[in-house]
């Protein structure tokens, strides 16, 4: 039975595992319709795809797979009030590449190319307010009912990326100014000079009756994922993988633009027309409520399961986090002032790592206008100008930019808690309790370097799918390596026998830098790396925060601060909301929001480390992989609308 957090039983848990191999030249399309997670259900979904391509790499499998959610049953009678009320739903899709041996066969080893995973829980702890939208709901804004992602990967699925890019551009255009179109050219589609696909000439009409059609807000957001999977005649060998995402305010919606995104794998369906037989009307009529709170007896229910909730005990996530990464409940660190000191010091705004470059989505969600007040999208929804709204920063509303820096804070905090307890855990001595990982000291230095390297990898592949975002954590990874040598020294709080190790933390840390930055390994002699690693922020921090006597849960707490903080300055410089209203928002939002997010990520490391014990391996790797496993986001608003970044005309935020 999987794993889930203390809020959900696993007896209630419905568990959905897939498991697909494309062989060289085939085609797998998956295309199902929406899953809808009813109230206080609970489901988890696991979906591995496998491309093989053959020896010369002439030939590869190609997969288009949708994974797509609603948010209820609101159109059934008796259940207009149910909205994103489940009370876990979690979704994880790898991607692997694999090479065929001479015979033909699989090999061992298959390569991970990218790992999409989220996880939503409505019961981890109380909402934000006085109403009861669940965090699902929150995350999602008042009227977004339907969110899809749909897998990309292989030469069949390049003329679907075209079209889902242009797609994406013209829509935002509708709202923004865009760059030139002519920045989706060939190259960024994936496409090499052999590959070339030419775009349908009746697309444009397409486009325009799709627009025609539509009933209420869609956002389309495409992101490229470039990798090599081998040599063909000394030439790199590169097939495109994208992930396109979708939200809506309605499952016909979706429908739709599926519809016309597949509309290039008719003939590999007979000529059929993917979802061609799921649009009723020429028009989608919208037949949800906007912005009605849930009353009646499914309110008083869910009122009262909050009142359980809130009567029940929380789980000590000081304990589990020494316990994850000790072996043991309690670690003093009270008597060391330095370390209150550096704990300051890493969650001032003045520290030099470049976090207010980057907006989290702020920026390319106020130019979509998804901050619009109510009043301002109830009126020109109507008369169907939704896109003709004004200025966005006169007419912003303080509740959905509250809302969407709720869920940026939560996911935050519930994604890079398992990443920053990783790097921790390497600098800490063996432990001989089961749960905690073997300290890499305890070996050497190139091993806990090795370890940093999967962990960094790790990263990078679930990160692949939100380009402006992997940038912001690589970037932000560089840059507290810049400030590591202004700490004084390796001084270890927690444990006096690492007072020794101040030149095995040393070596670490030039490892590190240089599997990041290629000047620096090409100018090292001592200390020579095969190849250049992400140096993703997260890990980093962890193993700076461990360097410096900071505890496990106080690291995490201050590095999902950082990111609740900065989405708060990104509204203020923006001019959507004021400084004294952009206060009120981080203490009573992001506060809250910080720690239930760590609540879902440290709870979850724990019942994975569980899950795994009778898996695990001697070397301990495996429960390395139990922690990474936990991973996930719980922000489909932001994960959608950041990549939008890339294509706004004027940023003040950084590409």
């Amino acid at each position: 039975m999987a794993s889930t957090t203390n809020a959900v039983s696993s007896s209630k848990l419905c568990l959905s595992t897939l498991q697909c191999t494309v062989g060289p030249g085939g085609t797998l399309l998956y295309l199902p319709d929406p899953t809808v997670p009813y109230y206080q259900s609970s489901f988890k979904e696991r979906r591995n795809f496998t491309c093989q391509y053959d020896r010369c790499g002439a030939s590869i499998g190609s997969i288009i797979a949708v994974d797509w959610y609603s948010s209820g049953r609101q159109l059934s009678t008796g259940m207009e009030e149910e909205r994103w009320a489940f009370d876990y739903l979690a979704t994880r899709t790898e991607l692997f590449v694999e090479k065929q041996d001479q015979n033909g066969e699989r090999p061992h080893q298959r390569n991970c190319v990218l790992r999409e995973s989220m996880a939503f829980d409505n019961a981890v702890s109380v909402t934000k307010s006085s109403t009861i939208r669940t965090p699902t709901a929150i995350a999602l804004g008042e009227n977004i009912n339907s969110m899809a992602t749909v897998l990309l990967h292989g030469p069949t699925s390049l003329p679907v990326a075209m079209r889902a890019n242009s797609l994406s551009y013209h829509l935002a255009s509708i709202c923004t100014g865009t760059r030139s179109e002519l920045s989706f050219g060939t190259d960024s589609d994936g496409l090499s000079d052999d590959d070339i696909v030419i775009r349908d000439e009746e697309e444009p009409d397409e486009l325009e009756k799709l627009f025609q059609a539509l009933g209420g807000r869609v956002l389309v957001s495409v992101t490229q994922i470039k990798h090599n999977i081998g040599q063909h005649q000394g030439k790199d060998l590169e097939h495109g993988t994208h992930i396109m995402r979708i939200l809506a305010e309605s499952n016909e919606d979706v429908y739709r633009v599926l519809h016309h995104c597949l509309k290039p794998c008719s003939s590999y369906l007979g000529g059929i027309e993917p979802y061609r037989e799921r649009i009723y009307s020429s028009k989608t009529v919208s037949l949800l409520p906007k912005n009605k709170k849930m009353n009646g007896s499914m309110a008083i229910a869910r009122q009262e399961k909050q009142q359980r909730l809130n009567q029940q005990s929380k789980p000590d996530l000081q304990r589990i986090a020494n316990l994850l990464i000790f072996g043991k409940d309690q670690v003093d660190c009270s008597s060391i002032s330095d370390t209150w000191f550096r704990l300051c010091h890493l969650s001032d705004s003045a520290l030099p790592v470049g976090s207010f470059a980057h907006s989290l989505g702020v920026e390319s969600a106020s130019q979509m206008k998804l901050f619009i007040a109510e009043s301002t999208m109830e009126n020109n929804i109507a008369d169907q100008s939704w896109y003709n709204m004004g200025d966005s920063t006169s007419s912003c509303s303080a509740e959905a930019i509250s809302d969407y820096i709720h869920a940026v804070s939560r996911s935050t905090a519930r994604f890079s808690a398992p990443f920053i307890l990783a790097g921790y855990s390497l600098l800490v001595p063996k432990s001989s309790n089961s749960t905690a990982i073997s300290s890499p000291l305890a070996v050497d230095v190139d091993q806990m370097h090795q370890s940093w390297l999967e962990i960094d990898a790790y990263a990078n592949t679930v990160l692949l799918s939100n380009e402006p975002g992997r940038r912001a954590s690589m970037e932000q990874g560089l840059g507290l390596l810049r400030i590591v040598p202004s700490f004084t020294g390796g001084r270890f709080h927690h444990h006096n026998d690492l007072a020794s190790k101040s030149r095995e933390v040393s070596e670490l840390w030039e490892l590190i830098h240089q599997s990041i930055d290629p000047k620096v390994s090409q100018s090292s002699r001592s200390f020579a790396t095969p190849s250049l690693s992400n140096g993703h922020a997260a890990p980093i921090y962890g193993i700076l925060s461990a360097s410096l006597g900071i505890s496990p849960l106080d690291a995490c707490r201050v590095y999902a601060f950082g990111a609740a903080r900065d989405t708060v300055s990104a509204a203020i410089r923006l001019n959507l909301v004021g400084p004294m209203v952009g206060l009120s928002i981080l203490d009573g939002v992001g506060r809250g929001a910080v720690e239930e997010g760590l609540e879902m990520g440290i709870v979850g490391m724990l019942c994975e480390s569980s899950e795994g014990l009778a898996l695990r391996k001697s070397d301990g790797n495996t429960q390395l992989e139990s922690w990474l496993h936990s991973v996930a986001t719980c922000a489909p608003m932001m994960e959608t609308v950041q990549p939008l970044h890339d294509l706004l005309s004027s940023r003040l935020f950084r590409t």
